[in-house]
């Protein structure tokens, strides 16, 4: 008897404690557009440098890309979750769909080690078009 009561009080408090951590754990907020658009493209230490040197790298540091390619996704996913500047819902929908979509596929060439797919996924990535085709309906 005395086992079980010692049971119960333990997982009654082990509970307590579980709902105590989640009820103090931060709640992250997705970034805003010109965070994601800095963090993607901005600089020398924006991933669109940082993943073009790694992949043009004579030895790329595949685990290096993981981690980017997976923050790009991130950041990619991200992006659709925000209300466009203008624009119809319909057309934010479709590009910003693309735009993780392609994120997805870099990260998982990257994930391959396959150097040729990821320079591909890259260019397709950050084509030129795909980006002037949302800021032209979208961007204020």
């Amino acid at each position: 008897m005395k086992m079980r009561v010692m049971l119960t009080a333990l997982l009654g408090g082990l509970a307590l404690l579980v709902a105590a951590g989640s009820n103090n754990a931060a709640v992250a907020e997705d970034p805003d557009i010109s965070t994601i658009m800095k963090k993607v493209n901005s600089g020398k230490t924006a991933l669109k440098a940082t993943m073009k040197a790694g992949l043009t790298a004579k030895q790329p540091d595949w685990d290096v890309l993981k981690t980017s390619a997976e923050q790009l996704t991130e950041l990619a996913v991200a992006l659709g979750k925000n209300k466009q500047p203008k624009g119809p819902d319909e057309s934010w929908k479709k590009l910003t769909g693309l735009y993780a979509e392609n994120a997805k596929a870099l990260e998982a060439a990257i994930g391959k080690k396959d150097a040729k797919a990821s320079n591909a996924a890259y260019a397709k990535f950050f084509a030129g078009s795909t980006c002037g085709a949302c800021h032209k309906v979208h961007q204020d």
